[in-house]
């Protein structure tokens, strides 16, 4: 399955907010390229567990 930044983000859901995100097209010893795409999420609190 391949995703974009913003679909993978979608995945997780509303509580997460997208901080940053990479790719990278490594090959394979074959010669295929192998396309990743990385994010990094942080998970929100709930407003009432800050106060």
């Amino acid at each position: 399955m391949h995703y974009s930044a913003d679909a993978l983000h979608a995945e997780f859901g509303a509580p997460f907010t997208l901080i940053k995100q990479a790719r990278e097209e490594p090959h394979t010893p074959g010669g295929a390229t192998q396309k990743f795409i990385y994010c990094m999420c942080l998970k929100r609190l709930r407003e009432w567990a800050c106060r």
